[in-house]
This record gives C-alpha cells, structure tokens and sequence, in this order.
C-alpha cells in the first residue's frame, strides 16, 4: 500500500505504530486478525469523524475539521502484521500518516484506516456506537476475524 513506516527500530526490526477508531479498538478482534495480542493506549485524531459503514457493523472516519476520533493506539507492529491488517481493510480504506495525542506519550505520529476517496459513498451520516457493536455484532464479527486470518494464511483474499 506504500504507507509510510512509522515507529521504532528494535532489534534491527522496523515496528509500527497504528491508530484503531472501530472494530480494531477491541483488543480481541486485533488479536483474532494478527494472530498476537499487541500493546495499545487511548488515543484522540482531531480533524477526522467516525461514522456507519451504510449495512456494516463497522465505521469509517473521513477528514473533517471540527471533529475528532477517540481510538487506541497499537504500538509495536511488525510488517507481517500490518499486512495481515491491509488485507483485512481491503480496497475500502487505505492506510494514512496521522498525529494523534495519547495521555501517556503526547503526540505520536503514527497511521489509520481512512475511507478511501473513491468510497466515500459508502459512509452514512450516522455515528458509530462501540456500545451498539459490541451488544449487537461483536460475537460473530470476532469469529469472522479468525476466520479470515486462517483464509488469509490459506493463501485466500478476503476483506472485512
């Protein structure tokens, strides 16, 4: 996807930082998609909204000035897992170089699943609830998550 590196070097290794706003902000669904549990914090992007994806139980956010996004921010990812998660956002989103401010660190640069240009169709004008997925979705969406990681490691494309 040509997303920018942004992290830290650790043992010769390039790790990775990510910015969760939706379905990945829950430690198990980030769990179920890479295959490991990773470290996160709270965090906040300002100029971005969250909404519905119209007839998905997940959001997506799009730049919007007076707005701002609470999520968790992943630290430590490893290229292995950042592909894992640009398969799973599909063609749908594509991964972008944000700031976002975390009570811990401050601002971290680092990178989010923003609803590409050409998709913006997609979103409605509704906000998304985490409380509402999480009553509602977030069983089976967990369970489609391991899914797609053994279809994935299967060699099968597959998205959300």
């Amino acid at each position: 996807m040509g997303a920018p590196k942004i992290g830290l070097q650790e043992r010769g290794l390039e790790v990775m930082n990510l910015f969760t706003y939706g379905t990945l902000m829950f430690p198990e669904v980030m769990e179920a998609v890479i295959g490991k549990p990773c470290e996160s914090v709270g965090a906040v992007l300002k100029g971005y909204r969250r909404v519905r994806v119209l007839g998905r139980p997940y959001p997506g956010i799009y730049a919007c000035e007076d707005h701002e996004t609470c999520g968790r921010l992943y630290t430590g990812l490893n290229e292995g897992s950042l592909t894992l998660l640009d398969r799973f956002e599909g063609s749908l989103y594509e991964r972008r170089h944000v700031t976002v401010k975390t009570t811990r660190q401050g601002s971290v640069d680092t990178s989010t699943y923003v609803i590409a240009d050409g998709n913006t169709r997609v979103l409605s004008s509704d906000p998304w609830d985490a409380d509402r997925f999480k009553a509602e979705w977030f069983e089976p969406y967990l369970q489609a998550c391991h899914d797609f990681r053994f279809r994935y490691q299967d060699g099968a494309s597959d998205n959300h």
